[in-house]
């Protein structure tokens, strides 16, 4: 409280008239004061009624908050731990990658390299093709040749067989000739000998079938004879298929000039 120094009064009613009037203003100030706390009072109300409002929506627009603030840290969470899955992931796909590209770089060797061994035995086959036409060309003339020779070969064989059935016959006539000669002889020359042109056309017969068979280089140029062990006949086998043996011809008229006359007795 303040402190009221009192002044000095002449008289009583100075005095009464001073306190009466302080009096007054103090009731003034209290009535003052008490209505300014009354509207302090009800501001105050106010204000807590204000705060209490405002208080209530903070609380719960922190509760609200804190509800976002848990989901959004459980989402947090929850991408957290997407991404280090998905990290893990990408690791092994780029693992993965790295294995595919190996083994695809190894695909590529391994296309070129069959490639390589394609054309290989493509230029293989095409040589073999080419070497399998020149060997049956080559089978096919062989075949024709072997199938020639055989149908000579059977000729030679038929001819040889004839030479030999000629021969023979050429022996046994020979042996008959002979026999008819010594007849002959013991007979006095009753029947004339065989003639020289009639030897001639059976060795001309048989030179010429001798030549077709392929033996006609087996024969002596000097006796006829297949065989022989005499020098000519030596000589003869030596020369080459070429050289044949010629055998003159002669006419039926030419063998009765040179045939000999029989002596008279």
């Amino acid at each position: 409280m303040m402190e009221i120094d009192p002044p000095h009064f002449s008289n009583k009613d100075e005095e009464i008239q001073y306190w009466m009037e302080l009096a007054n203003q103090l009731h003034q100030r209290k009535e003052d004061t008490e209505r300014e706390l009354e509207e302090f009072q009800e501001n105050s109300q106010m204000l807590e009624k204000e705060l209490e409002t405002s208080l209530e929506q903070s609380e719960k627009a922190n509760r609200e908050l804190r509800q976002r603030n848990t989901r959004l840290a459980t989402e947090i969470e929850q991408l957290r731990t997407r991404l280090d899955q998905q990290t893990i992931d990408c690791a092994a796909f780029q693992a993965q990658a790295h294995d595919l590209q190996g083994r695809q770089d190894q695909l590529v060797k391994y296309i070129r390299e069959l490639e390589q061994k394609n054309d290989d035995l493509e230029r293989a086959q095409r040589v073999n093709m080419v070497t399998e036409e020149e060997m049956e060309a080559k089978c096919n003339l062989a075949i024709e040749r072997n199938a020639l020779l055989e149908s000579e070969l059977d000729e030679k064989e038929g001819l040889k067989v004839m030479v030999q059935r000629l021969m023979d016959e050429i022996r046994v006539g020979n042996g008959v000739i002979g026999a008819m000669i010594g007849n002959n002889n013991n007979n006095n020359n009753i029947n004339p000998p065989l003639t020289p042109c009639t030897r001639i056309l059976a060795m001309n017969m048989i030179g010429d079938l001798m030549r077709k068979v392929g033996l006609d280089r087996w024969v002596c140029m000097d006796c006829k004879r297949i065989k022989c062990s005499c020098p000519g006949g030596k000589k003869t086998n030596s020369t080459p298929p070429a050289a044949k043996p010629s055998v003159q011809v002669q006419t039926p008229a030419e063998c009765n000039q040179q045939q000999p006359r029989p002596a008279k007795c």
